[in-house]
């Protein structure tokens, strides 16, 4: 028992560092996946990167030679049915692994510091809640139950698309009110940022209290 009691201090630096570690990588690595999904919706529905597939034939074919508008056709096709796709997909299976694990790791930092009484509890507490509830804002509710009414944070190519087609004027759309613009950037632009502004919040709790951990887990050896 007094052999533990000497060597358990020394391990509480190494726990802590490896525990804060694991959740800056995955903190990083969700904060990518927003980002991606993010820049996806700015080409697609802002800069109008795909807009050669869904522009009506008849616009598509004034003042452009027909070579240039196939290959034009051809490569907003690739990116939109190839890269697009991908990225979002991934994006949105990656974030939702990266966000559980973050959550665990927390409770694995509360673990830690409740055993070795190093504080900073309450910080790790509330990052931990945060990440709960982003994790369920970016569960994907409109797959789950399709009458519900509000769908997750997260979006698919299709829904992407969908959405567009029924503001963007280049694809065709005609008579866009007001509220299905706003509705729409809320949709794919304000809802990626609020998920950026609680991973914010969420590193900023993190950070107060793994520096207590550290410091106390250091004051604990001498």
């Amino acid at each position: 028992m007094e052999q533990g009691n000497v060597s358990l201090p020394t391990e509480y630096p190494q726990a802590v560092r490896s525990i804060r570690w694991a959740k800056n990588i995955l903190w990083v690595l969700a904060v990518l996946c927003i980002v991606l999904q993010l820049a996806v919706f700015i080409l697609v529905g802002v800069v109008g990167m795909t807009d050669a597939v869904h522009t009506p034939k008849e616009a598509s074919t004034q003042g452009t030679y027909a070579q240039d508008a196939v290959t034009t056709v051809a490569e907003a096709r690739f990116f939109e049915n190839d890269v697009f796709r991908i990225v979002l997909s991934g994006t949105r299976f990656l974030v939702m692994v990266f966000v559980a694990l973050l959550a665990m790791t927390l409770v694995l930092g509360v673990m830690v510091s409740l055993v070795g009484r190093l504080g900073g509890v309450a910080a790790l507490l509330s990052a931990f809640f945060w990440t709960l509830l982003l994790l369920a804002l970016l569960t994907p509710w409109q797959q789950i139950m399709q009458e519900f009414f509000s769908p997750g944070f997260l979006f698919g190519l299709d829904e992407l698309v969908r959405w567009t087609g029924q503001v963007r004027s280049a694809w065709g759309a005609q008579d866009v009110g007001l509220w299905n613009i706003a509705v729409y950037y809320v949709r794919f632009a304000a809802l990626p940022l609020i998920t950026l502004a609680i991973l914010a919040l969420i590193q900023i709790k993190c950070v107060r209290g793994f520096r207590r951990m550290a410091l106390q887990s250091v004051a604990a050896n001498f």
